[in-house]
C-alpha cells in the first residue's frame, strides 16, 4: 500500500442518547485487547506529570549531546491512526474507572447521534489519516535500546518528525528514512516498554496529537496513555526497523487542557478580533468573536472556532473520568487503532 505525501513534510507530532462509556462488561476484551485494567493499576488517575529525565543527577547522554551525533535506535513510523467508535459497547481500549468495562467515550458517542450531527468520528478520522498520509503529522517511535526481537524492555521514544528529503511516498512493505525533531531530548517518551514474543506494549505515557474538533485541527493532549500492538513480519533489528500491526492506544483527555487548546488557537486568530478568550471559564463563548471577517479573509480554522463553539460545552456531558477525585468527570477517555511502519532515522529536522 502507497500513499503520496509531499516533499520534506513537517511537524512540531447537548445530544440525546449521550452515555459515558458502556453499560456491561465485555468478556472478550482481554482476548482482543491482550490487556486487563489490573495490568496497570486501572489506568491510574493521579495524572502525575512526565517528569524531565535531564533533570536527573545522572541524565541521558542525549541531554547534552549533539542531537547530529545521536546514536539513533531502531524505530517505526506511524502510518494509520484511527479512533475507534461503535453505537454498541466500546472495544478499544482501556478500563480507566476500575468497574471492569472498557472505556472509550469519545469514540463511543462520536459514532452515535452526536457524532453524527457534529462532526463526529468520521470527520475525526477523516482528517486524522489525511495528516498522517500527507505528512502534516508525523509520529516517529524509537525503540531505545532495543537490541534484538526477543524478550526485552526498553524506553519508547514518541518523536515528531519529517520524511527525509529523498522520500517521496510511504510504503509499507519497505522501511523508509525520517528525521526527528531538532530536540535533544523525546518530547513524549514511555519510560517502561517492553517486548514480550511478538507483543508490544508500553504504559505511563503522555503524548499529543492532532485531533479535528467541530471543523478545528487541535494539538490534544493524551494522558496515561498505554500502548500495545503486535510485532509484523517485517521487522528487523537493527535495520529495517519494527513494524507493529493491530496497535492500540488508550488515553483520557483532560478537558481543561482541551479548553485551553481552543482558546490557545484561537489566540492565534487575528480575524476574530478578541481581547478575552474564546471561551471564559464557564465554558461559555466570547461573544465579540468575529466569525464573519475571518469567513470574509478565508481564514477557515478561524471560522470553524466560531462556528463549534457552542458545541465543547457538549464534550462536559461525555466525560467519564474524575481526574482529581472531587466527584466530578473532568476528561474523557479515548481509544485508537494504529499501524507502523518500519523507519530508519537518519538524522533531524533543520
Amino acid at each position: 500500500m502507497r500513499r503520496m505525501i509531499g516533499w520534506m513534510m513537517t511537524i512540531s507530532m447537548a445530544a440525546t442518547g449521550l452515555g459515558c462509556g458502556s453499560e456491561t462488561a465485555d468478556p472478550d476484551a482481554e482476548e482482543r485487547n491482550g490487556y486487563e485494567a489490573s495490568d496497570m493499576d486501572t489506568a491510574r488517575t493521579d495524572m502525575e506529570s512526565r517528569r524531565n529525565e535531564c533533570e536527573d543527577d545522572e541524565p541521558p547522554l542525549r541531554c547534552s549531546a549533539d542531537p547530529a551525533t545521536f546514536d539513533w535506535r531502531p524505530a517505526a513510523i506511524v502510518d494509520s491512526m484511527f479512533l475507534e467508535g461503535t453505537e454498541e459497547e466500546p472495544i478499544c481500549c482501556v478500563d480507566f474507572t476500575g468497574d471492569g468495562k472498557i472505556d472509550n467515550s469519545l469514540g463511543h458517542n462520536f459514532a452515535g447521534e452526536f457524532g453524527l450531527s457534529f462532526r463526529g468520528v468520521n470527520d475525526i478520522n477523516g482528517d486524522l489519516q489525511a495528516s498522517i498520509s500527507t505528512g502534516e503529522q508525523t509520529i516517529i517511535l524509537e525503540f531505545d535500546p532495543l537490541t534484538s526481537l526477543e524478550d526485552e524492555s526498553f524506553q519508547l521514544n514518541w518523536w515528531d518528525g519529517s520524511w527525509a528529503p529523498t522520500m517521496a511516498m510511504i510504503d509499507v512493505a519497505n522501511h523508509v528514512l525520517v528525521r526527528a525533531s531538532s530536540a535533544a531530548w523525546p518530547r513524549h517518551y514511555f519510560p517502561t516498554a517492553s517486548l514480550s514474543g511478538e507483543r508490544m506494549e508500553a504504559s505511563d505515557g503522555q503524548v499529543s496529537v492532532e485531533l479535528n474538533f467541530f471543523g478545528t485541527p487541535l494539538s490534544v493532549q493524551l494522558h496515561q496513555v498505554h500502548v500495545t500492538a503486535t510485532l509484523g513480519d517485517g521487522s528487523g533489528v537493527p535495520a529495517p526497523g519494527v513494524e507493529l500491526r493491530d496497535g492500540r492506544i488508550g488515553a483520557i483527555i483532560p478537558l481543561a487542557e482541551l479548553y485551553a487548546e481552543v482558546n490557545r488557537t484561537a489566540a492565534a486568530c487575528s480575524c476574530l478580533g478578541l481581547e478575552e478568550p474564546l471561551l471564559d471559564e464557564l465554558v461559555a463563548c466570547n461573544p465579540n468573536a468575529d466569525g464573519q471577517a475571518c469567513a470574509a479573509a478565508g481564514e477557515d480554522n478561524c471560522t470553524a472556532l466560531v462556528d463549534g463553539c457552542n458545541l465543547y460545552p457538549a464534550l462536559g456531558l461525555i466525560a467519564d473520568v474524575d481526574v482529581d477525585a472531587d466527584g466530578f468527570n473532568d476528561a474523557i477517555s479515548v481509544g485508537f487503532s494504529f499501524t507502523a511502519a518500519p523507519a530508519t532515522i537518519d538524522g533531524v529536522v533543520p
